[in-house]
């Protein structure tokens, strides 16, 4: 496995951001928000589990790059709220999740 080129650790979910941008891309459509949530990176040898594509970025630092960009964009708390609900991959709650909480973007 490889490791994350942001983060360093392994790669433990197969899935690479092309198909996580897919749902979310979906998800930002029917919240009527424009944002462009392509991978900020590429390169690996590791294949996606969904559509083979090689995947480098793992799947928190994806959506972490997703949420900081939402943020940016200052959509409500309400979408904010949404988004980690639906789309976090930070399954300890330590890093952005717990930042997002501590903002109070999550109740």
């Amino acid at each position: 496995m490889n490791r994350c080129v942001s983060c360093e650790e392994t790669i433990t979910n197969p899935l690479c951001p092309g198909c996580l941008t897919k749902g979310i891309g979906q998800w930002l459509k029917e919240k009527n928000i424009l944002l462009d949530v392509t991978n900020p990176s590429s390169g690996s040898m590791d294949p996606c589990i969904k559509c083979g594509d090689f995947i480098d970025l793992c799947t928190y630092c994806f959506t972490k790059h997703v949420y900081e960009e939402l943020k940016i964009a200052k959509v409500s708390r309400k979408v904010l709220e949404e988004y980690t609900l639906f789309f976090h991959f930070d399954l300890e709650r330590l890093g952005y999740y717990k930042k997002a909480k501590e903002e109070g973007v999550i109740v």
